[in-house]
């Protein structure tokens, strides 16, 4: 398996390009993101280079909290839209988490039972 992360993976224009070769040479390509650049155009275009899950962070269920902790507006809204493109377009992802005393009660509760088409 290699990540790909940063920074985020998302902003990297020959991220696509890394895919397909780390997936020709046998790895298993994921990307650690915190979905605020993820589309269902770039989406497709990562699964269709041999992308094979998505890790995607979610530190918060409570907006405010979320947006304090990231230091991003909407930020929360943002990554349950990534959550659901994966989702929409049949993508694997998985949740990336800072657990502390502030989110654990927070942990039962998140998307992680949102099935994608490819599961």
């Amino acid at each position: 398996m290699i990540i790909f992360s940063g920074g985020e993976a998302l902003l990297r224009h020959d991220l696509y390009d890394l895919i397909s070769y780390a997936k020709k040479q046998g790895l298993n390509p994921v990307i650690a993101t915190n979905g605020l650049e993820l589309t269902e155009k770039n989406a497709t275009q990562l699964k269709d280079s041999g992308l094979s899950c998505v890790a995607i962070s979610l530190h918060f269920l409570d907006p405010v909290a979320f947006d304090d902790f990231t230091g991003t507006k909407n930020s929360l809204d943002n990554t349950l839209r990534a959550i659901d493109i994966c989702n929409t377009i049949g993508l694997r992802f998985q949740i990336n988490t800072t657990v502390f005393k502030r989110n654990a009660s927070d942990i039962p509760k998140y998307p992680c039972s949102r099935k994608t088409k490819a599961q």
